[in-house]
């Protein structure tokens, strides 16, 4: 009997193809009309009105997922009615790295580099290293590791994802923390105890400048344990 729902199951032409992509509301990295291009092999290949025998969704899955870098998971289902489900879901950047003689490329949670698109640019932190010169490395690269887990830290926090435009990391390993609102600029020093460090430009923000003025300090010093230097 299942042989038989089978045979005839495949025998259905696909009627409609119905396409969710999660994280488009805010992640333009990938269109419906670039999943359909991706299914159809650049339209060589026919899914709409093509019959389910000669359509293999694994096939149709693997295309999706391979053909672009910023797809993290494709998965095709089909009904009775011959209409095709297909559910991606998107990486997500939660950073730009801006390089010297270096093109721009985003990170996403994972520490996974990916390019940069024309088509779409997405509005995360951007972390600036105009001295460096070897390619980025999450897993095996120490320094790098903790940067990503610093990334990660502001990019899931609403209110410091909301008021750090710009991390920049210079040459020593020291780094600049650019603000969205204000002309402060942000001596952070180096990334022992960042979490500490931005506790405490937590604190600044909330019960500093609120009683002195947001234009009383040009700068503010986070460097230094348990400490808070405004000038």
């Amino acid at each position: 009997m299942f042989g038989f729902i089978e045979i005839r199951h495949n025998g259905r032409l696909c009627t409609d193809i119905q396409i969710n992509i999660e994280n488009e509301a805010d992640n333009y990295f990938l269109s419906t009309e670039d999943v359909i291009r991706l299914m159809t092999n650049g339209g060589k290949e026919k899914v709409l009105n093509n019959s389910f025998s000669n359509i293999s969704i694994k096939t149709l899955e693997k295309r999706v997922k391979e053909g672009n870098a910023f797809v993290e998971k494709c998965q095709i289902a089909r009904n009775l009615k011959g209409v095709l489900f297909v559910d991606v879901t998107l990486k997500r950047p939660i950073a730009r790295f801006i390089r010297k003689s270096k093109a721009d490329v985003y990170v996403d949670n994972n520490g996974v580099v990916l390019n940069v698109l024309r088509k779409f640019t997405a509005r995360v932190l951007l972390v600036t290293q105009s001295e460096r010169t070897a390619p980025l490395d999450f897993k095996r690269n120490k320094q790098d590791k903790e940067l990503l887990e610093m990334i990660r830290y502001i990019y899931q926090d609403p209110f410091l994802k909301a008021q750090i435009a710009q991390v920049d990391v210079l040459k020593n390993q020291d780094m600049i923390l650019y603000l969205q609102l204000g002309k402060q600029v942000v001596d952070f020093g180096n990334l022992n105890q960042w979490k500490s460090k931005l506790d405490r430009f937590k604190v600044f923000y909330k019960e500093i400048l609120p009683r002195k003025g947001w234009n009383a300090y040009r700068k503010i010093s986070l460097r230094f344990d348990k400490q808070i230097i405004c000038e």
